[in-house]
C-alpha cells in the first residue's frame, strides 16, 4: 500500500527550501561503552551527526525550518515570530534561517527559573540569536500566547506579514523535515560496505517533532524500526498519545494507514533524576565521555541526556548483542558554553 501511493514523490513536491548540507554523517560509535567485555549485550552502535547540518551551528531544527519556511514564503510572509526556552537550540536555528532568507525574526524567549548564572543568560544560544539579528523579548510562559497576539497586530499595522512558528518548530509542516530525515539515513546505510538494517533509534524527546518524524518515516519505509525517545524533562503523562496524534497527522497527509502495533515502532525511557535545563551527574559522564573517547561533543539539554539514557538502557540489557542501535545527535553545542561553569 505503501509504494502504491507513492507517498515519497508527494514528499519531493513539497516546498522546501536549501538550508542545511546533506547528508550529514553517519559513523560508527565503537569506543564508548565502559566495560564492553563484561556486559555481553551491547548493541552495534552508530551516530547520525545532525550536529553538522550548518546554520550557525547546525542541529535538527534546520530540517524542520526548511519546510517551515518554504511554507511562511508560500503565505507571502516577511516576518517569522517563535518561542522557546532562554537557551533554546531552536530559536537560534530560526534566527539563522531567517538572515538567510530576509526574513525579519521575533524570538519570545522564556528565561528559565533555576538558571540564575550570568553566564546561562549572556552566552551559548542567546548571544548567537542576537549576533545573528533576532529580535529578543524576555517573556513569561504563562503571557506566550498573548504576547504573540499582540505582536502579530503591531507588525500587521506597520505593514508586515507575520508566520507562527510553533516550539521547536512542531507541527505537521515541521515534521516533513525527519520524514526526509528518515529516507536520508535509510539510504546511507545501506550504501556502506555492508549494509546496516538497523534495529532502534535513540533521540531526544522534547517537542516531538523530530521523535514522531522519524517514527513516521520508518514506518512509511516500511521498516519496523524501534524509535525511542529519551525525555528531556519530566515526562508528561500523554506523551504516547501526543506522538501518536502527530503521526497519523502525518500518514493521513500522505493517505497512507498508520501503524497498527504502535510498541514495534516507539518506546520512551526517562531517568526519574532527569529536569529540563539542570544537569546531572549521569549527563555529565555522558558528554565527558564521547568528548574524549570520540571527539564528538554533546549539549547538557538534549543530547546529553540522551547518551546517558541509551547507556543505561545497554546496562540494563534492553538490547540484544545483534542489535543495530542509531544514536541521533540532534546538535545543541552552543549550548555547552552557557553552561561552562558546571562542565
Amino acid at each position: 500500500m505503501i509504494l502504491k501511493n507513492n507517498w515519497q514523490a508527494k514528499l519531493g513536491h513539497l516546498p522546501r527550501l536549501a538550508l542545511g548540507f546533506w547528508p550529514t554523517p553517519l559513523t560508527r560509535l565503537s569506543t564508548i561503552v565502559p566495560n564492553a567485555s563484561a556486559l555481553g549485550s551491547v548493541p552495534q552502535l552508530w551516530i547520525k551527526r545532525d550536529d553538522c547540518s550548518g546554520l550557525a551551528g547546525g542541529g535538527n531544527k534546520v530540517r524542520k525550518l526548511e519546510f517551515l519556511l518554504a511554507d511562511a514564503l508560500r503565505n507571502n510572509a516577511d516576518t517569522v515570530i517563535t518561542t522557546g526556552v532562554w537557551q533554546s537550540n531552536h530559536a537560534r536555528q530560526t534566527a539563522a534561517a531567517c538572515a538567510k532568507v530576509g526574513f525579519e525574526c521575533h524570538l519570545l524567549l522564556e528565561k528559565h527559573p533555576k538558571q540564575q548564572s550570568e553566564t546561562y543568560h549572556t552566552n551559548g544560544n542567546y548571544i548567537l540569536s542576537r549576533l545573528l539579528g533576532a529580535k529578543i523579548e524576555s517573556t513569561l510562559p504563562e503571557k506566550v500566547v498573548e504576547r504573540r497576539q499582540e505582536l502579530e497586530n503591531t507588525l500587521r499595522k506597520k505593514g508586515a506579514t507575520p508566520y507562527w512558528i510553533p516550539r521547536g518548530g512542531t507541527n505537521l509542516t515541521g515534521d516533513f523535515g525527519y520524514i526526509a530525515a528518515a529516507v536520508e539515513v535509510i539510504e546511507q546505510s545501506r550504501a556502506q560496505r555492508e549494509a546496516i538494517h538497523f534495529t532502534h533509534c535513540v533521540v531526544a524527546y522534547g517537542t516531538g517533532g523530530t521523535f514522531a518524524g522519524l517514527v513516521a518515516g520508518f514506518y512509511l519505509l516500511g521498516l519496523s524500526i524501534k524509535v525511542i525517545g529519551v525525555h528531556i524533562k519530566p515526562p508528561a503523562a500523554d506523551w504516547r498519545e501526543q506522538i501518536i496524534t502527530q503521526v497519523e497527522n502525518i500518514c493521513g497527509f500522505f493517505e497512507v494507514e498508520p501503524p497498527q502495533n504502535w510498541s514495534a515502532y516507539m518506546d520512551s525511557y526517562a531517568e526519574e533524576t532527569l529536569a529540563y535545563a539542570e544537569i546531572n551527574a549521569t549527563t555529565q559522564e555522558a558528554i565527558h565521555m564521547l568528548a574524549q573517547r570520540e571527539g564528538i561533543l554533546l549539549d547538557p539539554v538534549y543530547t546529553g541526556k540522551t547518551l546517558a539514557g541509551l547507556l543505561q538502557l545497554i546496562e540494563k540489557n534492553y538490547f540484544q548483542k545483534s542489535d543495530r542501535v542509531l544514536f541521533w545527535h540532534t546538535g545543541g553545542l552552543p549550548g555547552l558554553f552557557a553552561y561552562a561553569d558546571q562542565l
